[in-house]
Order: structure tokens, then sequence, then C-alpha cells
């Protein structure tokens, strides 16, 4: 299965490729309970695109490293949860 886009649509067909056994490939669904949830390995689920956390990461350690802020306003839209996520690595 190629999709969903997005990480809740993508989590809404997690249990179905486990129990099935399909291989499940997100091009874009970045939550990181995607592959790994719960201490366990989605064995049938991958992603093409890096983790919410790891993004959240680097954008924040370019901000303090290359352009040198201390300080940053973050703007989150309360409706979704990769701006959520985001936000939260950032932080």
């Amino acid at each position: 299965i190629i999709g969903a886009a997005t990480s809740g649509n993508t989590k809404a067909q997690i249990e179905i490729a486990q129990s099935n056994k399909v291989p499940l490939l997100t091009p874009t669904g970045t939550a990181d309970d995607i592959t790994f949830k719960g201490g366990k390995l989605n064995d049938y689920v991958f992603r093409t695109c890096f983790i919410d956390p790891f993004q959240g990461t680097v954008a924040a350690n370019f901000a303090v490293n290359e352009l040198k802020a201390k300080t940053a306003a973050i703007f989150i839209d309360s409706a979704s949860d990769y701006s959520k996520g985001l936000a939260a690595s950032f932080k």
C-alpha cells in the first residue's frame, strides 16, 4: 500500500497492514509512532521521510547555530498534529 500522506491517515491503516502482512509505505507520515510504538516495531510499515522529533531538532539547531538566534516565537496550528509535533521538538 502506498499512502496515506498524513500521519493520522497512516495510523488508521497500520493495524490492517500489520495483521494482513501487507507492506505499507507512507511518503510523508512524520509521527514518530508510525513505525515503532509501545516498544514494538511495526514490521510492515515504512516511511520515506524524517520523523517530527528529528525535523524539529534540526530546525532548532539551525536557528541557534547558523542564525545565532537566542529566542524564538513558535506559532502552532492547534488543529495540525504535524505542527504540534514539530513545535514540541523545536522547543
